[in-house]
């Protein structure tokens, strides 16, 4: 699971993480519990855009679609080396 922030000069990734425990229905609606730890800088849009496979991104085709976003395998192939640890 990745963290973008899209108002900020420093659009981007700001943190990835993972899903931690199983779906849940509480009050009608569907909840799912993540840890999402921020990295110490995001990766910005702008170092994201000169790479590779990563410029036709639906973050970037579509910057005004609502959440949630994906990403596709092959994209977070290029990503994920870049991912803080």
């Amino acid at each position: 699971m990745l963290f973008w922030v899209s108002r900020h000069p420093q659009r981007g990734i700001w943190g990835a993480g993972l899903v931690t425990d199983e779906v849940s229905v509480r009050d009608g609606q569907a909840h799912v519990e993540v840890s999402i730890p921020l990295f110490d800088e995001p990766l910005t849009a702008a170092q994201l855009t000169r790479l590779p496979g990563l410029r036709t991104m639906e973050l970037f085709r579509s910057p005004q679609q609502a959440n949630p976003s994906w990403v596709s395998t092959a994209e977070y192939a290029v990503l994920e080396p870049l991912l803080p640890r």
